[in-house]
This record gives structure tokens, C-alpha cells and sequence, in this order.
């Protein structure tokens, strides 16, 4: 899951409603993307000013969740192990941790912590979808390089245009939709800290464990 501010020329009589934190008007994109990099959710329109921990605790999605209104799978056993662990939601650090959704640990936390570096590396890993299927859309659909006014399976994925990993030596190699012309989707601020439910910690804590000892790569 990840969000994106969307350059707009705010509509009349707004005030500073749509103005964000890098000093231009947005609507926020709010999105949850398969590893096949597709759409799966979408939560469009919320003014610039608001958080994407603030749009998410608002959003149907995350409504229907806590109500348990959606289908989540079933606790599943990691690999390896006879210990069964929800399935989550991977984000970023702006949004709420919870045994629903897996954020990194704050930069303060890993300081002497190499298990948990290598847990932020993983999580960084997985949220790369994010980051490669808003470059894609914004690639392929040209009407964001400009603002505009408030208002399928299918993928577009021309050779090299996606961020990838040399399995052997770990680099990253980005994608060619990054050499285009500086797009209006800006990520959105991490504003402030989060408190967070211990269960959602101890499932961290796990996970953590389980990449550095049974889950460990190369």
C-alpha cells in the first residue's frame, strides 16, 4: 500500500483545504497493489492537507476490515515452521502498524539492530510493487506530468521500465520510468508518530525473528 499526491489547481472557493506539505494544491491517490503491480484498491479524491495514516483509518477498505466485512485469508504457517501468521498489508512508516498491516521500524529503533535492518530491508523488498506500479501508471498515463482540475488486467511494462534486484549481488538496478520528466505524483509525509496496539508489535517481533533465522536469504 502506498499513496501519492496528485497535482491539481484546487477548486473555487477551497481556501487551503487541497494545500500539502510541499507547498502546492493535491488531491491524495491511496492505493493497495498486487505483486503483479495491479490496482487492487483505490481511494481517490481526499484534499492534499490530510495524512495517509488520516485517509487510510477513513477509507472504506480499512472500514470493512476492522468490521471483518472482507474476506482475509486465514492465519497460513511460514515456511519452515509449524508457527501460523496472519496475512498483512505491506506499508510504509506513515501508516498505523497493526496485525493487518506490517510497517518498517522507526529509523531510532534499528540504530544497533541488525535483525531489524534486515526486517526493513525485506519490507522494503516487497513494497517495491508499490513503488514500481505508481511509476508505471504515471509513465504510461502522461496527463500526470501536468496538474489537472479537481474532479483491467492488462499491464503496461515495456522492457527495463520497472526497478529490479540482481539476485547475486542484491543491487538495484531502476527502472527507466525514473529517467522521465518529473511527474505531479509526490510521495506522501510521514506526520508524526504512531501508537500501536502491542499484539501488532509482538507480530512484528515475529516476523522479524522468522527473516533472520528460518526465513533468512542469501
Amino acid at each position: 500500500m502506498d499513496g501519492k499526491h496528485v497535482r491539481i489547481d484546487p477548486p473555487m472557493r477551497s481556501g487551503s483545504m487541497y494545500y500539502n506539505y510541499k507547498d502546492f494544491f493535491s488531491i491524495v491517490l491511496l492505493a493497495i497493489v498486487d505483486a503483479q503491480l495491479r490496482f487492487i484498491y483505490v481511494d481517490i479524491g481526499t484534499n492534499g492537507r490530510a495524512s495517509d495514516r488520516g485517509i487510510w483509518n477513513n477509507c472504506a477498505f480499512k472500514q470493512c476490515m476492522d468490521s471483518q466485512k472482507i474476506p482475509f485469508p486465514g492465519p497460513s504457517r511460514l515456511p519452515g515452521t509449524e508457527e501460523e501468521s496472519p496475512f498483512v498489508i505491506v506499508g510504509d512508516e506513515g501508516f498505523t502498524l497493526s496485525e493487518n498491516l506490517l510497517i518498517p521500524y522507526p529509523k531510532d529503533a534499528v540504530a544497533n539492530r541488525r535483525d531489524r535492518r534486515i526486517f526493513n530491508c525485506r519490507l522494503s523488498r516487497a513494497r517495491r510493487c508499490s513503488e514500481n506500479a505508481f511509476g508505471v501508471m504515471g509513465a504510461r498515463f502522461q496527463i500526470f506530468m501536468h496538474r489537472t482540475q479537481a474532479v483491467g488486467r492488462a499491464m503496461y511494462t515495456p522492457p527495463n521500465i520497472l526497478d529490479i534486484e540482481d539476485e547475486v549481488s542484491g543491487t538495484i538496478q531502476l527502472g527507466e520510468y525514473r529517467q522521465e520528466p518529473a511527474h505531479d505524483l509526490v510521495r506522501l509525509a510521514n506526520q508524526g508518530r504512531n501508537r500501536h496496539a502491542n499484539a501488532a508489535i509482538e507480530l512484528r517481533e515475529r516476523v522479524c525473528e522468522y527473516l533472520n533465522t528460518v526465513g533468512r536469504v542469501p
